[in-house]
């Protein structure tokens, strides 16, 4: 059977792989600094990641939210967790 032309591939290009490391580079390194821990908790607070989703904005910032922790976890899972589990009790503290 021949292979579908049309199919997209799952591998990286050189380029996108570069990207990719360079992205996930960056990530690490604001993670790894209270400064930069700080900010991401405070962004992820300020669009709601734990707060009941009630409306279209709401529920668009959540996703928001949503989107930013992936990238986080998906650069370095501890410090993501870490950020996360911090954040969740600071939240609850209010």
């Amino acid at each position: 059977m021949p292979l579908d032309p049309f199919a997209e591939s799952a591998a990286e290009t050189p380029e996108e792989e570069t990207a990719r490391l360079t992205r996930e580079g960056v990530w690490q390194a604001v993670m790894r600094t209270d400064e930069g821990r700080k900010v991401l908790a405070s962004i992820l607070r300020n669009l709601g990641l734990f707060s009941p989703v009630v409306g279209e904005r709401m529920a668009g910032r959540h996703e928001a939210a949503i989107l930013l922790a992936r990238e986080m976890m998906s650069a370095n899972d501890t410090l993501a967790e870490m950020i996360l589990t911090e954040t969740m009790r600071d939240d609850q503290a209010f």
